[in-house]
C-alpha cells in the first residue's frame, strides 16, 4: 500500500484588439504602463519629500530607467506573442508568423492540386512543411535570446508559466463554478505571466525590497497555506475516486496516531495510500532555471519520506509541487501512473482543476 505526500513549494523572489483577445491585450498594456510607474517610483521611494517630476530626475538616472522600460516592454511584447508551452500568452504576432503560415498553406494546397490532377508542375511539388515546423525555429530562437537577458527569477518564472499545469488555465471554458476564476484572480494569472514586478518597489509589509515574486514569500504577509492545501487535497480525493475499483479515504490515520495523512486509496490500479501536505518554501535554484528547479524539488523528496509518518502497511510516495505547477522527477512519474488508471477526460479535468487552484492560492498573496 503506498502512502504519497504532496508538497506544493513557492519559489522565492529572486495586435489585434477585437474579440476575446482583448481584453488580454488590455492587460498586456496596463502592465507596461504600470512597470512605468515602478520605476519612477523606485527614484524616490525612500524620500519624505514631493515625488520627482520628470524634468528633476537627473540625466544619467532618468536613461536609465528608459534603457529598463524598453527591455521590460520588450519582454512583454514577446511574452504577449510567445506561445503557451514556452510561458507567453499565445496572442501569436501577425508579422512574425503570417510568412511562415502562408508558405506551408501554400505548399499543402499544391501538394493537393496536383494529386487531383488539377495543376501540372514542371517538378513534383516539394513535401509540405507544417506550420508547426517552420515556426519551431522561431520560437526557440526566442526563447534563448529572452532566457540569455532574463534575471534568474523571471527565468524561473518563466519555467513554471511553461509547464502543464502552470499554463492549463488559460485554456479553459467556465462553464461551471469550479472553473472559474473572479477578475482579481484572472489579473494575477497575467500578471505573473507577463512577469511584471510590484507597483511599489518597497513591500509594504516588510519594508523589504519587492521585486518579483515577492508577495509569495513575504514572511509578514499571510500565507494562506491550509487554504492553498485543502482545495488541492480535495480535488485529488475527487478525481481519484473517479478510477473504476478505487476507494479513496481522507486524512486516515497513521500509525503514531499524531499525524495523518492527506489521501489513502486502494486498489483500482491507483496507489493505496495517499499523504498531501502543501507548504511555502523559497526555491533557491540557480544556473539553468528548469533543471535547477527541478533537482531541488527532488531534494524536498527525500526529505519528505525521511520525516514521513509510520503508516500501516504499503509504501510512501511524496508528490512535490512549486506553487507554479512544477513537478519534481519523482511527482512526474506519479502523476503518470495515474494518468494510465483514469480515463482522458478525467485525466484532463484533474489537471485542470489543480492548476485553476493554484491560480486562486497566488491571487490570495499579490497586492496589485
Amino acid at each position: 500500500m503506498p502512502t504519497i505526500k504532496l508538497l506544493i513549494y513557492q519559489r522565492s523572489s529572486a495586435n489585434s484588439s477585437s474579440g476575446p483577445k482583448r481584453p488580454l491585450r488590455m492587460f498586456a498594456n496596463h502592465c507596461h504602463v504600470h512597470l512605468s510607474n515602478h520605476f519612477y517610483t523606485a527614484l524616490h521611494a525612500n524620500q519624505a519629500a514631493t515625488p520627482l517630476t520628470g524634468n528633476q530626475i537627473p540625466g544619467p538616472v532618468k536613461n536609465e530607467v528608459e534603457v529598463r522600460m524598453r527591455r521590460l516592454q520588450n519582454f512583454g511584447a514577446r511574452l504577449t506573442a510567445g506561445p503557451v508551452k514556452f510561458g507567453g500568452l499565445g496572442l501569436l504576432s501577425f508579422n512574425k508568423i503570417a510568412s511562415l503560415a502562408w508558405k506551408s498553406a501554400q505548399e499543402s494546397a499544391d501538394s493537393f492540386l496536383a494529386k487531383i490532377d488539377l495543376i501540372h508542375p514542371l517538378d513534383p511539388p516539394p513535401t509540405p512543411t507544417p506550420q508547426r515546423v517552420r515556426c519551431a525555429k522561431l520560437w526557440s530562437d526566442q526563447l534563448s535570446s529572452f532566457m540569455e537577458a532574463a534575471s534568474q527569477p523571471e527565468r524561473k518564472h518563466l519555467a513554471e508559466n511553461a509547464s502543464k499545469i502552470g499554463r492549463c488555465w488559460l485554456r479553459q471554458i467556465p462553464y461551471f463554478e469550479p472553473l472559474r476564476l473572479s477578475n482579481h484572480e484572472v489579473a494575477a494569472g497575467l500578471h505573473y505571466r507577463l512577469l511584471t514586478p510590484a507597483y511599489s518597489p518597497v513591500c509594504a509589509a516588510c519594508a523589504n525590497e519587492s521585486d518579483l515574486g515577492h508577495d509569495k514569500v513575504c514572511r509578514l504577509r499571510e500565507t494562506w497555506s491550509i487554504r492553498r492545501h485543502d482545495p488541492i487535497n480535495r480535488v485529488l480525493h475527487s478525481y481519484l475516486s473517479r478510477v473504476a475499483g478505487a476507494v479513496i479515504a481522507l486524512e486516515p490515520s497513521t500509525q503514531t496516531g499524531r499525524r495523518r495523512n492527506d489521501l489513502r486509496a486502494r486498489g483500482g490500479g491507483v496507489w493505496c495510500a495517499t499523504e498531501c501536505r502543501l507548504r511555502s518554501e523559497g526555491l533557491r535554484a540557480g544556473g539553468q532555471a528548469y533543471g535547477r528547479i527541478v533537482a531541488w524539488l527532488s531534494k524536498r523528496d527525500a526529505e519528505v519520506v525521511s520525516k514521513a509518518p509510520r503508516i500501516y502497511g504499503g509504501a510512501f510516495r511524496p508528490l512535490v509541487h512549486s506553487a507554479g505547477g512544477l513537478m519534481s522527477e519523482e511527482t512526474a512519474v506519479e502523476w503518470r501512473h495515474w494518468r494510465k488508471c483514469m480515463e482522458k477526460k478525467v485525466w484532463h479535468g484533474l489537471q485542470s482543476r489543480v492548476g485553476i487552484e493554484l491560480v486562486k492560492a497566488r491571487a490570495r498573496t499579490l497586492w496589485m
